[in-house]
Formats: C-alpha cells, sequence, structure tokens
C-alpha cells in the first residue's frame, strides 16, 4: 500500500479521488486517509469495473480547480472505454491523463464522436 501513502503525500487535502472494483481499489478503501468531505467517490460494492477513471473526467470537469486521481488497474482502465476518450479533450479542461501503470494503451489522436 505504498502507493496509497505516496499519494496521500503529494496530494493536498481536497483532491478527488476515484476507485473502482479491482484490488488497488479495495486497498485504497483502508489505507487512504480522507480529510475533507466528498472528495473519495466510490462504487461501493456495486461490481462497476470500469467506472473509476470515467467518474474522475466528470468530477474533473465539475470541479476544474482541484487534483483528480482515479486508483484503477490496467484492465479496470480498458474496461471503461478507454478508447472513447479523447486526449485533447482532456487536457483542453485542464486535466491530465496518465497512464502510469504499464503503458499499454495510448488514447489514439482523433477527435472524439458523440455516440
Amino acid at each position: 500500500m505504498a502507493y496509497l501513502n505516496i499519494l496521500r503525500e503529494v496530494l493536498p487535502a481536497n483532491a478527488i479521488v476515484t476507485d473502482e472494483l479491482s484490488q488497488v481499489g479495495f486497498a485504497s478503501w483502508y489505507g487512504f486517509p480522507i480529510y475533507e468531505p466528498r472528495t473519495f467517490i466510490t462504487s461501493g460494492y456495486q461490481g462497476t469495473l470500469g467506472s473509476g477513471f470515467p467518474t474522475a473526467l466528470g468530477a474533473k470537469v465539475a470541479n476544474p480547480d482541484r487534483p483528480v486521481v482515479a486508483i484503477t488497474g490496467d484492465g479496470g482502465f480498458m474496461f471503461g472505454g478507454a478508447g472513447a476518450v479523447d486526449r485533447r479533450a482532456v487536457q483542453d479542461r485542464r486535466g491530465d491523463a496518465g497512464l502510469q501503470q504499464q503503458r499499454l494503451w495510448q488514447c489514439p489522436a482523433r477527435p472524439a464522436r458523440a455516440f
């Protein structure tokens, strides 16, 4: 759970953190201290693999002045429809979509389409 300690050290108290149904998400329930209300968004026991990153995008749009982090694994990220996310749209909203775990997925350099 060292990654949770590092996240807590570098994030301000008002940062928004999301998780999802994965081992890294479960660990955050017990190992990530929360200091302010409405700063930890979780689906609880609803079985929502893939919800972490899209939820973080929505939280960033709603709170552009606050840091937002999604705790998600590579499988959850792929399950959440990462192909529909346009990297430029995320950056235009002053968010940084960082892929840290395995760097196997790259967002396509094409405009997002409305479905």
